[in-house]
């Protein structure tokens, strides 16, 4: 399970904060805990994690013991790499009973090192590290002490990584260390960051856009009307744990800005009062950035983060991605907003790496899949992989998510050196990065659409038996909910890292043929369609796209369907309605409580992190159709405050 809080370790989050001092030590252990206390010592020393070497190169016993680590500047795993990460872990077996801190003297060699600081990690699981707090930036001599990490008996690994190598030039830094002990402490570990009401992740994402013609804002979100007289009073404040805002800006350089200075950083609400005086003098103190900063003070248990790109503006990623002089201006941009705008991480949403989106994206293939591919010795996967493992650290170091948002398509997201047969070998390298992502949310929707030759479920949890009649080509055969997480599995994405998205939308179709398919019946699915209707939202030079938020869909479109039905199979809710003049009758996908549901179970028993969805505005609130008050209820039913009566899902 992915920490909130970056800087509490994970196991702190189940604990009962007991002072007592250990009841046994064990023979890696010295002191009677009354005159001396408890210091245990590692059992073992490995010198390699996640495929790299580097680690321990000389270890002298004499009256100062101390070990050197070392940076290397090899690594195991095509494409080579221009400089490793080092990665030294230290495990520990614990006694019963009490708290413990980890105790570290020793000093970093400053020769050609400038900014070589070595940070230290911790973990429960050998797997999911989180910042202990402690960073060796200086040549001295220093005794560095955590505060309380950890409060019960078991096996735990402290790790240290040097979080400059991979700028993509090797300094020879080196860290000295005298001594390395776990010691038992009186003190009481800081209570964990509340996760929230949900038990469980559930991720929402919210647009700048939406204060404008969807008259939704960010106080909307906590229940507020003001935002204008059309708003629905409602909140989903109580049920979320993180809100992304999308979407900032990057320029070739590596900076990110805002796309729209009014909305972000100047509009005023006229709640600000001096909350946000703090923000930096560069830009206005007011805008959804001040109004994030509100809500969090009003329900603490929300984070948020800060997301980049998305569909218009993911065009200079591979640029900023293909030269390591640009990762330190990126990663420094990020940070820099992170930090002075009480942000709790980033979300990098790249659409697509390797694959071209908007026609002006500049990309880099690895599999030159495009017919004019950049030839610039190095592509978009190797690109991204170095930034997020130069940039990961860092923000681990701050306390800070790093997540991004990725695609169902396996063209994007496999990285098959020899892909299985009829598979694409992708443009992805999600094992070589996945240790300093915290998550993916995976964009599980548009999988049908305007583009489609038939009708079908744009977001479907499962495949329906017959779709590949329907959809025979690859990739579109493999467009599915179980498919995606299934395929982020089998390329080195443990499902603890994944969140599944749900789209707070329909995608639609005209002109349908009116044929059922299958037992049950569903109405109009694997129709031949016309084209697609005007949706909630269409006009203007965009033209028609047949999407419908999920609050037009109940309030308007439900209660004069001409059919309503449920693909058991999909685990998807379709109608048809009458449309006006020519169009003839529609068809529309989308999902509905019983899929969130379905949806819910599928986490659970998968061992997925969570829920995410796009996006705020268009749920119907203060509803029992609410599918964010269904996505926490499916986790939460114990909570008869929110979720009266029987529980939401049997």
């Amino acid at each position: 399970m992915v920490v909130f809080n970056r800087t509490i370790p994970s196991i702190c989050c189940v604990l009962a904060f007991s002072v007592l001092m250990p009841v046994q030590a064990n023979a890696s252990c010295t002191g009677d805990g009354e005159d001396a206390p408890f210091r245990c010592q590692a059992q073992t020393e490995i010198t390699v994690a996640g495929g790299k070497t580097g680690g321990l190169v000389e270890v002298k016993i004499s009256d100062n013991t101390y070990m050197v680590l070392t940076e290397q500047d090899e690594t195991v795993g095509p494409p080579p790499k221009r400089c490793d990460y080092l990665d030294q872990r230290w495990h520990f077996t614990l006694p019963a009973g009490g708290n413990w801190k980890l105790v570290v003297e020793g000093q970093r060699n400053d020769v050609g090192a400038d900014g070589d600081d070595f940070s230290f990690f911790v973990s429960a699981d050998n797997s999911s590290f989180t910042p202990a707090g402690l960073v060796i930036d200086s040549g001295s001599d220093v005794t560095y002490e955590t505060t309380v990490i950890v409060g019960s008996a078991g096996s735990f690994t402290v790790k240290v990584a040097d979080t400059d190598c991979s700028r993509g030039h090797r300094n020879n830094a080196s860290l000295s260390i005298d001594h390395l002990y776990m010691e038992a402490s009186a003190d009481t570990p800081p209570p964990p960051r509340p996760v929230g009401g949900s038990q469980v992740p559930i991720i929402g994402y919210y647009t700048n856009w939406s204060q404008y013609g969807r008259n939704f804002c960010v106080n909307h979100i906590e229940g507020e009307s003001d935002c204008s007289s059309g708003s629905i009073s409602g909140s989903s404040a109580e049920f979320i744990t993180h809100i992304k805002y999308a979407f900032f800006q990057h320029d070739a350089s590596g900076a990110i800005f805002s796309g729209d200075e009014f909305s972000d950083h100047n509009k005023a609400w006229g709640n600000e009062g001096a909350t946000c005086d703090d923000f930096p003098d560069e830009f206005g103190k007011k805008g959804n950035l001040c109004q994030l900063k509100i809500l969090k003070q009003n329900y603490p248990h929300i984070q948020t983060l800060l997301s980049i790109g998305g569909w218009t503006w993911s065009n200079d990623f591979s640029e900023i991605y293909a030269y390591p002089e640009k990762h330190e201006t990126h990663c420094d941009s990020i940070l820099w907003y992170l930090e002075n705008y009480d942000i709790d991480g980033i979300d990098i949403d790249w659409e697509y790496p390797g694959v071209q989106g908007e026609g002006d994206n500049v990309v880099r293939s690895c599999k030159d899949h495009l017919a004019d591919p950049v030839d610039s010795g190095s592509c978009d996967a190797q690109n991204f992989r170095e930034f997020v493992n130069y940039c990961g650290p860092r923000l681990q170091t701050a306390g800070k998510l790093l997540t991004m948002a990725l695609a169902c398509d396996p063209q994007k997201y496999n990285d098959y050196a020899e892909p299985p047969e009829n598979e694409d070998p992708g443009e992805m390298d999600l094992d070589g990065m996945i240790g300093n992502i915290d998550w993916i949310d995976l964009m599980a929707y548009d999988m049908k659409g305007s583009w489609s030759p038939v009708t079908g479920h744009h977001a479907g949890l499962h495949p329906n038996s017959s779709e590949e009649t329907y959809f025979p080509e690859y990739p579109e055969s493999e467009f599915n909910t179980i498919r995606c997480v299934q395929g982020y599995l089998d390329n080195g994405v443990p499902a603890e890292k994944l969140t599944i998205g749900v789209p707070v939308y329909a995608h639609s179709w005209k002109g349908i043929e009116d044929r059922t398919f299958g037992d049950p019946p569903v109405h109009g699915l694997f129709n031949t369609h016309t084209g697609v209707p005007k949706g909630t939202w269409d006009g203007g030079k965009w033209g028609n796209s047949g999407v419908f938020d999920y609050e037009d869909i109940v309030r308007n479109i439900e209660p004069d369907a001409i059919t309503t039905d449920w693909d058991e199979e999909a685990s998807a809710a379709t109608l048809t309605w009458r449309l006006k003049g020519k169009d003839g009758r529609g068809f529309m996908s989308y999902v509905d409580p019983a899929g969130i549901c379905d949806r819910a179970d599928y986490i659970l028993g998968k061992g997925v992190l969570g829920m995410m969805f796009w996006e705020f505005s268009g749920d119907i609130e203060n509803d029992d159709r609410s599918l964010i008050q269904a996505m926490y209820c499916a986790f939460n039913s114990e909570d008869t405050e929110r979720c009266p009566g029987a529980s939401l899902c049997p």
